[in-house]
């Protein structure tokens, strides 16, 4: 519960507050609106993984970076170290992201943010979308069933505005199911992108 009360200095400390989170927000979002580190976050949500196991699944990635990138993730707190391991005479990390909420943004994360940097959030989120597509797409050409395991479409979705936190929560609800117990699944990974915009018409002023 935030309690404000209508002084100038309380004011005062209050828009200090606000500074700090803003500066806070754009660190973190320089840090995760990076394809490469995108990449690196999603294959580490729900996983353990060392730096080589990684860079198996992301051979596009070189070694360097992707140590270079590891080691920002860690030390922003987007991923964390499990264990580590005596390799050849080097320490080995094993890597995971617990909690990618950490690499995601809220509502009110998006609303204090500078439209230049919503707009770049973005643009990191399509082009790693993009960069997962053409790895699909170069894998399709050796093996062409694995178009089957793929899809991308727009649908229109008729949702009254006294029903959009119910469609909100069944969607939330549906995911969990699947994302809840990742570390131990055995499954096939899957990545879903998932995009929600209203449509504007001249006029809108929702």
């Amino acid at each position: 519960m935030t309690i404000i009360v209508i002084d100038n200095i309380i004011i005062i400390d209050m828009k200090n507050r606000d500074e700090k989170n803003q500066q806070e927000q754009k660190r973190r979002a320089d840090l995760v609106m990076h394809p490469e580190r995108l990449k690196i976050i999603g294959v580490l949500t729900g996983k353990q993984l060392t730096p080589g196991q990684i860079a198996q699944r992301l051979s596009d990635i070189s070694q360097a970076g992707l140590y270079r990138h590891l080691k920002r993730l860690e030390n922003g707190g987007i991923i964390e170290v499990v264990e580590t391991h005596h390799v050849r005479g080097t320490l080995e990390k094993v890597y995971t992201c617990a909690s990618p909420e950490r690499a995601h943004f809220s509502e009110d994360d998006v609303r204090a943010m500078s439209p230049d940097m919503q707009h770049n959030l973005f643009t990191a989120f399509m082009a790693t979308l993009y960069n997962q597509f053409l790895r699909v797409h170069r894998l399709a050409q050796e093996t062409p069933a694995v178009l089957g395991k793929m899809g991308y479409q727009s649908l229109p979705v008729d949702i009254k505005p006294e029903e959009f936190h119910l469609f909100q929560k069944d969607l939330a609800a549906l995911l969990e199911q699947y994302t809840s117990n990742a570390a131990e699944s055995a499954g096939e990974r899957y990545y879903l992108s998932l995009t929600l915009f209203p449509e504007v018409s001249h006029g809108y002023d929702s």
